[in-house]
C-alpha cells in the first residue's frame, strides 16, 4: 500500500517481507512501527490462524507451521498447538492473536493477546 505525495512521489506504508507458498504474506512491517507482524496461515493457505506482533514465527521452527498449513480442516490437536504459541518461550513478550475455525473454515473463535475470546456462530 502506498500513499501518493505531491508530484506523484510514492511513500511506502506497508512492506511485505515474506510470503508462504500460497502467496499469503507471512511477515510485514509498517511505517512508523518498530516491530514486524508475522502471520501463520493454515488449511492450505486459506485462513490465517495466528498473528504475532513483536516476534517472529521463524523462532518456532517449521513443524507447527507445516502441520497447520497442510491440514485440510481444523482438528483439536491443531487448535491446541496454535494455543500453545502463547506459552512458547521464544515468543515471550510477543502479542499473539489466534483464530479458530469450524470444519467449514468459518471463523469460530478469536482470541486476543490479552486472552479475551470472541465466539462466532452462523445461521445455517
Amino acid at each position: 500500500m502506498q500513499n501518493v505525495k505531491q508530484l506523484n512521489y510514492y511513500e511506502p506504508r506497508i512492506k511485505y517481507q515474506s510470503y508462504d507458498k500460497y502467496g499469503n504474506p507471512t511477515r510485514i512491517s509498517k511505517d512508523g512501527e518498530f516491530e514486524d507482524v508475522s502471520y501463520i496461515w493454515g488449511y492450505k493457505g486459506q485462513r490465517v490462524v495466528a498473528e504475532i506482533r513483536g516476534g517472529s514465527f521463524s523462532a518456532l521452527g517449521q513443524t507447527l507451521i507445516d502441520r497447520v498449513t497442510s491440514a485440510v480442516s481444523p482438528s483439536s490437536a491443531d487448535m491446541a498447538a496454535i494455543e500453545a504459541l502463547r506459552n512458547n518461550p521464544s515468543l515471550e513478550g510477543s502479542r499473539i492473536t489466534t483464530y479458530y475455525y469450524d470444519s467449514a473454515l468459518n471463523l469460530e473463535q478469536l482470541v486476543m493477546p490479552n486472552g479475551t475470546k470472541t465466539n462466532y456462530e452462523y445461521d445455517s
